[in-house]
C-alpha cells in the first residue's frame, strides 16, 4: 500500500510540474521543450498571424522534425472541431526573398526539413510565398498566398528551459 501512495504522489507531482511548463491554453511537447497554441477564433493573413504570435511572446511554429510535424497534426486534429471555418494553418516560413528557398522568418534560417504535400510547393499564380499546413493535403505543407486568411499555430519555449 505504501508503494501505491508513493506512486500516486509521484504522478500528482509529475502532472503538476508538467502543467506548469506552458500558460493556460497552450499544449506542452516534452520532446522539444516547446509550447504550442492554436488561438481560439483567431485567423488572419500570414503577417497578421506573425504579429498575433509575437504579441503573445511567441512565433509562428517552426517545424524541424517528423516528430514535431506529427505532434502538430495531432494538435490540429484535436482542436479543429472547435474551429468555425475549414481553413489551413500558417506556420513560420516564407520564400519571399528567393522563390523556392524557404526560411524561418523569425530565425532567418533556411528550412532544412520539408513535409510537402503532393504537388507542393506550386507557387500557383506566382503569388504563393508563405508556408501553411493544408487541410486537403492531410496537414502536409503547401505554399499559400500570404494574403489569404487562415488559422495559425504559435510556438514558444517552455517555461523554465
Amino acid at each position: 500500500m505504501e508503494h501505491v501512495s508513493y506512486l500516486c504522489v509521484f504522478a500528482l507531482l509529475f502532472v503538476a510540474a508538467n502543467g506548469q511548463q506552458c500558460r493556460d491554453g497552450w499544449t506542452y511537447d516534452a520532446v522539444r521543450g516547446s509550447c504550442y497554441a492554436i488561438p481560439t477564433g483567431a485567423e488572419g493573413n500570414w503577417a497578421e498571424a506573425m504579429g498575433y504570435c509575437s504579441a503573445m511572446s511567441s512565433e509562428l511554429a517552426v517545424i524541424e522534425s517528423k516528430g514535431e510535424q506529427d505532434f502538430l497534426v495531432n494538435l490540429i486534429n484535436k482542436t479543429k472541431a472547435s474551429l468555425v471555418h475549414d481553413k489551413d494553418f500558417w506556420i513560420g516560413a516564407v520564400d519571399i526573398l528567393e522563390e523556392g528557398v524557404f526560411i524561418w522568418a523569425n530565425r532567418l534560417t533556411q528550412v532544412e526539413t520539408y513535409f510537402w504535400g503532393q504537388g507542393q510547393p506550386d507557387n500557383a499564380h506566382g503569388r504563393q510565398g508563405c508556408l501553411r499546413m493544408e487541410s486537403e493535403l492531410g496537414w502536409a505543407w503547401g505554399d499559400g498566398a500570404c494574403s489569404s486568411t487562415e488559422y495559425f499555430i504559435c510556438e514558444q519555449e517552455a517555461e523554465g528551459r
